[in-house]
């Protein structure tokens, strides 16, 4: 299930507040005004219960697909990529699983070619991937994925 907010919010706003709801959301039993007061949103009803729902689906499906050992969520990440340039970024979700770790990140873009927005983030993603498999050289990672929260589909590689 996608998720959109009603209010006419410039992109980088609206992805922030639901970056902050796909973190604090999901398992935690917060209140409604405890939400809005935490991200500092007015949502509707009818918003909060699409995020919630979302939130809920996103985090049954995770632990469905991975059977995760620990799911960590905004690890800050410094690197060195293998050119020598320092790499720096939050990985919003770092899901380890016995066998090894995948990266997800959350996305909010509005377009139909997801495959083609897929392909503009894959070098964030591989600088991730890449960092995490040199600080734990005793796990691989296995891929990474966004979700596309918007569309309510993740999208794995």
């Amino acid at each position: 299930v996608g998720v959109e907010l009603s209010d006419n919010l410039e992109p980088t706003k609206r992805g922030l507040i639901l970056h902050q709801c796909f973190e604090l959301m999901d398992s935690r039993k917060l209140n409604a005004d405890a939400i809005k007061r935490f991200i500092g949103h007015d949502f509707t009803e009818q918003e909060l219960g699409a995020v919630s729902k979302a939130v809920v689906d996103f985090d049954a499906w995770l632990r469905n697909r991975f059977l995760p050992v620990d799911i960590a969520r905004e690890v800050p990440m410094l690197a060195l990529n293998s050119e020598g340039s320092v790499v720096s970024g939050i990985i919003d979700l770092l899901v380890e699983t016995d066998k090894g770790f995948w990266i997800i990140d959350h996305k909010t873009d509005s377009s139909e070619d997801l495959e083609l927005l897929f392909a503009r983030y894959h070098p964030q993603l591989r600088a991730y991937s890449d960092a995490v498999g040199r600080a734990r050289p005793d796990k691989k990672v296995l891929g990474a994925g966004i979700n596309w929260i918007k569309y309510g589909i993740v999208m794995m590689k």
